[in-house]
């Protein structure tokens, strides 16, 4: 395939957590991307954290992410700048963990 496309993603962050990870999706509609990362909120250092970690579980550069909404919200839509294929096969490995 090799062209990267823009896919939205849904995401629930919990900043001041006691590590970064990504737990699973959420069984809430719509359906979002469950993230703790260690970072505060204050000055926007869990936004920035949270894309280092989707960066690094994705396996895509920080720059192939961008916060689209929800800056100041723990539900955000992020872009992501990659390929159809790779994302539908990352999705795949992701666990399904309820409500959070």
């Amino acid at each position: 395939m090799g062209a990267d496309s823009q896919i939205k993603m849904g995401v629930r962050l919990s900043p001041s957590a006691n590590r970064n990870q990504v737990l699973g999706w959420s069984t809430d509609v719509p359906r979002q991307l469950v993230v703790k990362v260690t970072a505060p909120p204050q000055g926007g250092r869990a936004n920035e954290a949270l894309i280092s970690v989707l960066s690094e579980s994705l396996g895509i550069a920080k720059s192939q992410i961008v916060l689209q909404r929800g800056q100041r919200s723990r539900n955000k839509l992020v872009l992501l700048g990659m390929d159809v294929l790779a994302y539908q096969n990352w999705v795949e490995t992701v666990p399904i963990i309820g409500k959070e």
